[in-house]
């Protein structure tokens, strides 16, 4: 049976994970969409990797701070049972998941960008074919 005095450091753990966890995820979505809100930035061109990244990433960003809520309930919740075992599901998931998801992004968008021709290429060729 549980007492009080090994009740009390298990939930301060679970609060102090789950309170960083929110933290991290929260300012990895402000950073996404930061990063978003910079595109073309300073002369407005947007590359054609921007405009296919931006929808994904926004997305992501979303996600992560949508992860950010879930650890701070579970912060909050920490007296009931179980709730350990539900943060270090979630942390693992997010920790795995995550930048698995952004990596994967990126690859595949970046060799997506090199399959469509960049606006000059497109002059070039549309030039070329009068």
């Amino acid at each position: 049976m549980t007492t009080p005095t090994t009740i009390r450091p298990q939930r301060t753990i679970v609060v102090t994970i789950s309170i960083l966890m929110s933290c991290v995820s929260a300012g990895l979505g402000g950073i996404g969409l930061w990063e978003l809100s910079m595109a073309g930035f300073p002369d407005g061109h947007r590359t054609q990797y921007e405009r296919m990244a931006h929808t994904p990433m926004f997305a992501l960003a979303w996600l992560s701070i949508a992860c950010s809520l879930y650890f701070l309930y579970l912060a909050v919740t920490a007296m009931r049972p179980r709730r350990g075992n539900r943060l270090l599901l979630a942390a693992i998931a997010y920790a795995c998941i995550m930048p698995g998801l952004f990596l994967f992004l990126q690859y595949r968008l970046q060799h997506a960008a090199d399959l469509v021709p960049s606006d000059d290429t497109a002059r070039r060729l549309e030039a070329a074919s009068r």
